[in-house]
């Protein structure tokens, strides 16, 4: 607060002092804390520490309607000036993750010099400036606050669940007919309450009803048949240093029969997958025999004797 420093502003029977921590309080609630105390009233011109408490409530958010309240409701009687809060880098920090908490000046420099910290209320061993972190592998918030030779600091930190992507498929080589239509179906899920995208924005999504806390969006990618690779990625929205990258590649090699030529009443044959370089492809693959997907996953496929005589369209997809 922009106003000369009283000594009877410290006293808790003061006044100022019940003033400001009847403030504190009320806006502290209205934000959706659950305590919250006055910890000091010191000059610098006056200087207000407080600490506040939560569970369950979205930190970032109820910080800013706080002390939009405090500025609401003070703001007519004194001139408030807040100082910077501590510094997070990375600003966004998920479980599993190192980071970093610089103490700084109201000038939002960094502050040089020996410096103290407290976790939670809890005073911490390290004097340094930043202090490192190590990885935290559970959801929490935290509350840190650093003192140096010119006041104090606080901020909050929300550790968030790391993101888990699933796609389908991760790769996958098309056999199919040259200047036809295909189609390949794609799919990826996250956890709740994240969202996922697919770098490609021209593909429509359909949003599959969430179940177990997974969300997933499935996609349609359709393509004019010819040799070629497409890379595609799966991202989080919002955080797509998260993502799962996909690679279709279309190929129209033939299918290769043994033997190349079948008659009506012949010995079962079998038709191989091969890839875009001839080589057969090792692995499970699916096939379809004029439109009509088979339930077999082998490869060569076994076909049993025909007796007569008829064209057929073959076409393997493989991962």
């Amino acid at each position: 607060m922009a106003i000369d420093f009283e000594e009877a502003f410290a006293k808790p029977e003061s006044l100022f002092y019940q003033r400001v921590e009847a403030s504190i309080k009320t806006n502290s609630k209205k934000a959706g804390f659950t305590s919250a105390t006055l910890d000091d009233v010191r000059p610098g011109s006056v200087i207000v520490d407080y600490t506040v408490s939560s569970t369950g409530v979205n930190t970032d958010d109820a910080i800013r309607t706080l002390e939009d309240g405090l500025f609401s409701d003070l703001g007519a009687e004194f001139s408030i000036v807040t100082n910077p809060p501590l510094r997070f880098e990375p600003a966004v920090v998920f479980t599993g993750e190192r980071f970093k908490v610089f103490c700084i000046q109201a000038d939002e420099t960094v502050v040089v010099g020996e410096v103290s910290w407290t976790l939670n209320g809890t005073p911490l061993t390290a004097r340094t400036n930043p202090l490192t972190v190590s990885p935290l592998f559970s959801q929490r918030t935290s509350f840190y606050k650093c003192t140096h030779a010119d006041g104090s600091v606080t901020g909050v930190l929300t550790v968030k669940p790391r993101p888990q992507l699933n796609l389908k498929p991760l790769s996958r080589t098309v056999g199919c007919k040259a200047g036809e239509e295909s189609v390949v179906e794609l799919e990826c899920c996250v956890q709740s309450p994240y969202e996922v995208q697919l770098n490609d924005t021209t593909l429509t999504a359909q949003v599959i009803p969430q179940q177990d806390g997974i969300k997933c969006k499935r996609y349609n990618y359709s393509r004019t048949c010819a040799n070629g690779v497409v890379p595609l990625t799966c991202e989080v929205a919002d955080y797509p240093r998260f993502k799962k990258d996909l690679t279709l590649t279309f190929s129209t090699a033939p299918l290769r029969f043994e033997p190349a030529d079948v008659f009506t009443g012949d010995p079962p044959f079998k038709v191989f997958c091969d890839q875009a370089d001839g080589t057969v492809v090792v692995g499970a693959v699916s096939w379809t025999l004029n439109g009509t997907p088979l339930t077999a996953r082998t490869n060569p496929l076994t076909v049993s004797p025909l007796f007569s005589q008829r064209p057929s369209e073959k076409y393997c997809s493989y991962h």
